[in-house]
């Protein structure tokens, strides 16, 4: 009857609960800014009679939101590139829900990669810097990067907020998991528009954000850990450079006083030869990111890093079934592990902690398994009644059931559904290239004109 649900979890400190923002068709808490945002995008497009090409990299659940939302839409084409099995953590259900869609919709086009999800983000940010090819090929994208999805998601914030305390102005804690940190930065966003709330980065153990964020410094190359966790499995999320930019004064090339006191105890910093973007080249050219104290100070205030792994996230999974019967799926396990830690130290007990709900664990039955120590088919026997009263949990289910779930074998061959596979060793720009030049070639042939 809702579409966010706010679940209360029995806690033995602040109360604790989970934001379920997984309710829509892929199960993921991107269903909801993504739905909005391709729409929004068809709409313009439809006025402009233009089309648009679409490159998406995902780590597990962005490819499936975002091929939802655009699929079978006349103005625009969608390619996801996604990490093959054996080369992350990638479920077989989370493979299927890409894969399917593709088989049925001609604007769908799915690609497996032998690497990680930062090792596919490299060939699409240089098509993305090439200007011209961008031009020419009308190249956009959904992900995080695409600022629509941080509006959408600022409102969730808002919303679990005033689920909890309706009228009362008072402080909470929201507990984030986060891969590429995009809804860590929407978070950013609410605090800005002045909701009353701190914030709790919760990161697996590929744990770049939380280093930077808790030390200042952070060196480029960092290998991707496979995690229990695999859409966060990503070491350098591009979303860090907002968080940066609001912790900098949110004015990259401005030359006002170092530092701006906004009210006691609170500091905004704007810099001359520190912007962000002098950052970002540092970064580039050195390998290395150095933060000043006081941006650090800044978001010491507001944010608060806590790294979980697999074993914590497995206890979570375990501890908060045993207490109340209720599932996590491994994300949302990584953010109340997180939020249990209490990293903002002594608050009052009556200051709420909201745990943002990622994604519904039949995604995950390997995880599911391994946590209770039984087979894949009593993991979907677990969840088979609360399947059974949800129509987008049901059709997962029975995906589930349908697909091997094993830990090897997609790995070595071009998954059906799939239009190519990025093999090792391969260039994997000209491929992508050469992809996004067939696609939107196609898309705007004489005969498929809007």
């Amino acid at each position: 009857s809702e579409v966010v649900e706010v679940r209360n979890l029995p806690s033995s400190g602040a109360p604790l609960h989970v934001a379920e923002l997984w309710h829509g068709p892929t199960l993921a808490f991107k269903d909801l800014g993504m739905s909005v945002l391709g729409r929004i995008l068809s709409h313009l497009l439809r006025k402009r009679r233009e089309r648009l090409t679409l490159l998406v990299g995902t780590s597990g659940d962005t490819g499936s939101s975002a091929i939802e939302a655009v699929r079978g839409l006349p103005n625009i084409e969608i390619i996801v590139l996604f990490p093959l099995q054996g080369w992350s953590s990638i479920t077989p259900v989370q493979i299927r829900q890409m894969t399917s869609v593709a088989e049925v919709e001609k604007n769908v086009h799915v690609v497996g990669v032998e690497g990680s999800s930062d090792d596919l983000d490299v060939p699409m940010e240089q098509c993305f810097r090439d200007r011209t090819f961008k031009a020419a090929h009308r190249l956009g994208s959904v992900n995080s990067v695409n600022v629509v999805r941080l509006l959408v998601q600022a409102v969730h914030y808002f919303y679990a907020y005033l689920r909890l305390e309706p009228g009362v102005q008072r402080h909470a804690q929201f507990a984030v998991p986060c891969g590429a940190a995009g809804h860590l930065a929407a978070g950013l966003l609410a605090v800005q528009m002045g909701l009353p709330i701190r914030l709790i980065a919760a990161t697996n153990a590929n744990d770049a954000l939380h280093v930077v964020l808790s030390s200042g410094a952070l060196a480029s190359g960092r290998p991707t850990q496979s995690t229990l966790s695999p859409s966060m499995d990503i070491q350098m999320p591009y979303n860090l450079w907002r968080l940066l930019y609001v912790a900098s004064g949110s004015d990259g090339a401005a030359e006002p006083p170092a530092l701006i006191a906004t009210q006691p105890g609170d500091v905004l910093v704007s810099w001359d030869t520190w912007e962000v973007r002098s950052w970002q080249a540092g970064l580039a050219a050195r390998g290395k990111l150095e933060l000043p104290s006081a941006v650090l100070a800044w978001i010491a205030r507001h944010v608060r890093t806590v790294a979980v792994d697999d074993a914590a996230t497995l206890a979570a999974m375990r501890d908060v079934h045993r207490r109340s019967s209720y599932f996590l799926d491994p994300h949302t396990a990584v953010g109340v592990a997180a939020a249990q830690r209490a990293p903002f130290g002594e608050h009052d007990d009556s200051e709420s902690i909201v745990c943002m709900g990622c994604a519904h664990v039949v995604k995950f039955l390997p995880t599911l398994a391994r946590a209770f120590d039984c087979s894949i088919d009593a993991a979907i026997g677990m969840l088979e009644r609360e399947c059974s009263s949800h129509k987008n949990l049901a059709a997962v289910e029975q995906m589930a059931r349908q697909v091997q779930v094993t830990a090897d074998g997609l790995s070595q061959m071009t998954p059906p559904g799939c239009t190519a596979v990025l093999r090792r060793g391969e260039d994997w720009e000209a491929k992508v290239r050469a992809l996004v030049t067939s696609v939107a070639g196609r898309a705007a042939s004489p005969n498929s004109r809007l």
